[in-house]
């Protein structure tokens, strides 16, 4: 038998449904969030390892001079699983020929040589290397398909001349899941990076006194800070650079956008549990202050406290319960989704998506507790209330007093609607308070995500167009003589050209060390956007650096190649920069520190209108140049790597937006439906449909008017918070807004207010005005 209680719960969930969907909705859409991205979070993670694992990725990297007696050394430490020795070399590639040819600085690795192979290939198509093969290469995937080459096609590759070498497969290297350069050179596009896996003999024939040796060490077992102490003494005793996994560039750049999205998998679906926890709260606070007199009845006729309060918290486990395991449904099919597009956007080679039990479980149980805690506190307060009071109902307070508003200049012959409006304002402090709570977090929910999306489009945008100048870099087989520079102007559309140089450095400072590369450029360069003139002895660096490295202005850093005696230089200053911790010097001062493993290169700018294809033509077909890399390609590769942030975040705004907009009618039609009584009697007394409902329409406007300030301030502080939870050494966000972000959002929430005009004549409408004074007067 169903008791009176229980059909009391039937009767008002229905007569309320709308809002109780709304919770429901919000508190779905949270937990589906949750899973969709904690679970993408894993399988990604589980890929990574899976892949990584099969082809023994290395645990470290040493790179550098003497790296035999490195890796005799290491072979004799205690947790050691592996060693190996290998050789590369960055050098041009040119792919095609004539007037289609395409040139670009590349990389040939050669293959680990040990008992155990290290950073194994997996290959897609033709055949491994034969020992000994001087002619042909092995190509990294990334490079084949982007250049659509296969199996029996050729590159050519730069030494003293330019030399042809056949393709004979095509693989995956767990080096290059993400093709990454270096760690200051992540986001380089595919058409102006490659690798190419080549003997060792052909590596040394082609770039001479280019190639760097390296030994590849992988632990015994978890590579811990033990290993990591090994690894760097026995090199340290060389002069060899260490490169540890988690600092491998692919490696970190793919972590890095995977440890940001595990962050936002968290921080998003609190948010929205919040807004799931308020809605609930505010549909249950008015539902019961609406059912005072029925609770001091229920009270009167000897119902215990104890179950009434269970009956009102089943209101809030009702709805989280039926909208968590909605959520938690849909978040595994949402999860599947986001981790099969990611993986196949980057072109990883094995995608792990599983089944994780507890992710749902967990959804489901905290999405109904969070639902339930909310119901718990209007629960409480109804029930605690003596049953003759409660039967009294509840007297509005100020009712028919003028407000403090109405005295103001211009407000005081305001029509008697109007006025009555500002009135019924002061009527109920909390009823406006829980609305502004419930405005204020709708503009949280959608600015957080407007605000990510809008500090990276324009963070990019500036290290593309305001900081870097240039439009494209040449590379030179030699040090560039004045008339080849003059041969580079000369080429039409070509704006300005100046003389730069790189190199991969370590820098070192109070036992921290970090690998970058300096960049040399003009004191007064063009190219570059700094606050003066470079110095001419000193550096300039990232700023995240000087945390990294524990720096200030004014100290000595140590300056080495990896093939190189250190160098002590005196650290200028610093510089704002957002992608990677890099190091600025001039020309003369990076030609001192890396002496032959500095690379030649001009940095041009072209002139307003020029054509990118037909520049990248001319400019490559001057003798001089054998390598070319188009500045502004880079930001497409920043595209790819960051899909998955835009990815989630676009997700996180869809449902934000939702979200924010169920919050709102929630919190406003509430209003409506919590003073039926009142319109009740207005309609007894003769009051217009229309009359009431743009009464009831400029009451919310109000409300939304005053709260949106405080939304957007709230917005704004929690978009600059999930910002920095997204910084690192790679990375170094600041929140941007664009400036008509925070004027478009404030008008949608005004135009949703008065939207509500329409339910609010619907309700006024179908009053039933003696239904209602009769139940009132149960």
């Amino acid at each position: 038998m169903v008791s009176l209680l229980a059909r009391k719960l039937v009767r008002d969930t229905r007569r309320q449904w709308l809002q109780f969907c709304a919770v429901a909705l919000t508190l779905g859409l949270g937990i589906a969030v949750f899973g969709a991205a904690y679970d993408s979070y894993g399988n990604l993670k589980s890929s990574y390892a899976a892949i990584y694992a099969r082809l023994n990725f290395a645990d470290a990297t040493i790179s550098g001079a003497n790296t035999d007696a490195v890796a005799a050394r290491l072979r004799r430490a205690p947790g050691i699983g592996a060693v190996a020795t290998r050789v590369q070399a960055d050098v041009p590639f040119r792919i095609g020929s004539g007037a289609s040819a395409h040139s670009l600085i590349g990389r040939l690795v050669g293959p680990s040589v040990g008992p155990r192979t290290i950073d194994a290939l997996q290959l897609k198509s033709g055949t491994r290397l034969r020992r000994g093969d001087a002619d042909s290469v092995v190509l990294e995937r990334h490079m084949a398909e982007h250049f659509h080459l296969a199996v029996g096609d050729s590159i050519e590759v730069y030494g003293s001349s330019w030399r042809r070498l056949s393709i004979v497969g095509i693989a995956t290297s767990p080096e290059y899941l993400w093709p990454a350069r270096d760690r200051e050179d992540l986001l380089t596009s595919s058409d102006e990076f490659g690798v190419a896996f080549a003997n060792p003999q052909l590596i040394a024939a082609v770039a001479g006194p280019f190639v760097t040796p390296q030994v590849l060490v992988r632990a015994s077992g978890a590579a811990g800070p033990q290993f990591a102490r090994t690894v760097h003494a026995a090199a340290a005793t060389k002069g060899a650079d260490v490169v540890l996994r988690d600092q491998q560039p692919s490696n970190a750049a793919l972590q890095q956008d995977v440890a940001g999205f595990g962050q936002l998998a968290l921080l998003f679906p609190l948010l929205f549990l919040a807004a799931a926890g308020l809605a609930t709260y505010v549909l249950l606070g008015r539902l019961v202050r609406g059912q005072r007199s029925q609770i001091g009845m229920l009270r009167a006729n000897g119902y215990p406290r104890r179950r009434l309060l269970r009956h009102y918290v089943a209101y809030g486990a009702v709805a989280g319960g039926v909208g968590s395991l909605v959520g938690a449904v849909g978040g595994l099919a949402l999860a599947v989704w986001l981790t099969h597009s990611y993986t196949s956007a980057l072109g990883i080679p094995l995608t792990i998506a599983t089944f994780h039990p507890a992710t749902p479980v967990i959804g489901l149980l905290f999405g109904t507790a969070a639902a339930t805690l909310a119901a718990l506190g209007p629960a409480h307060s109804a029930t605690r209330v003596p049953p003759a009071e409660a039967m009294r109902g509840v007297a509005p307070s100020g009712t028919g007093h003028r407000v403090a508003a109405e005295r103001l200049p211009g407000l005081r012959d305001l029509p008697v609607r109007a006025r009555l409006a500002l009135r019924n304002l002061a009527r109920s402090p909390r009823r406006g308070f829980s609305t502004g709570i419930g405005v204020a977090l709708a503009a949280v929910l959608v600015l957080s995500s407007l605000g990510l999306l809008d500090t990276v489009s324009l963070v990019l945008h500036d290290e593309f167009h305001r900081i870097q100048r240039q439009d494209a870099q040449l590379f030179f087989a030699s040090p560039p003589t004045p008339a080849t520079l003059s041969a580079i102007a000369s080429v039409p559309g070509v704006a300005a050209v100046e003389q730069a140089v790189e190199a991969p450095v370590v820098l070192s400072h109070a036992g921290h060390r970090y690998q970058t590369v300096l960049t040399g450029l003009s004191p007064h360069t063009t190219m570059h956007a700094f606050a003066s003139a470079l110095p001419s002895t000193s550096l300039l660096l990232g700023d995240g650096l000087r945390s990294t490295l524990g720096l200030r202005a004014g100290d000595a850093v140590d300056i080495a190649t990896p093939n190189g005696a250190p160098t002590r230089l005196r650290v200028d200053g610093f510089v704002n920069e957002p992608i990677g911790g890099p190091a600025y010097a001039t020309v003369a001062t990076t030609r001192m520190v890396a002496g032959d493993v500095a690379v030649a290169s001009a940095l041009v700018r072209y002139k307003a209108g020029a054509n990118r294809v037909e520049m990248r033509r001319g400019l490559t077909a001057l003798p001089e140049v054998v390598a070319f890399r188009d500045a502004r390609a880079s930001e497409e590769a920043v595209s790819r790597l960051l899909g998955l942030f835009y990815a989630i975040v676009g997700v996180m705004l869809v449902f934000g937006s939702v979200l924010a907009f169920v919050v709102l009618f929630n919190t406003l039609s509430v209003n409506l439906s919590e003073r039926t009584v009142e319109l009740a009697t207005l309609r007894a007394a003769g009051g217009r449909v229309v009359t009431l409902a743009r009464m009831m329409t400029g009451e919310n406007v109000l409300l939304v008017l005053a709260a949106i300030p405080a939304g957007l301030l709230a917005g704004w502080l929690t978009a600059g918070w999930l910002m920095a939870s997204l910084d690192s050494d790679l990375y170094h966000f600041s929140l941007k807004l664009r400036p008509a972000t925070p004027p478009l959002l404030a008008a949608a929430l005004i135009v949703i207010a008065l939207a509500m005009q329409v339910p609010a004549r619907r309700t006024i409408r179908r009053l039933d005005v003696a239904a209602i004074v009769r139940e009132r007067a149960l």
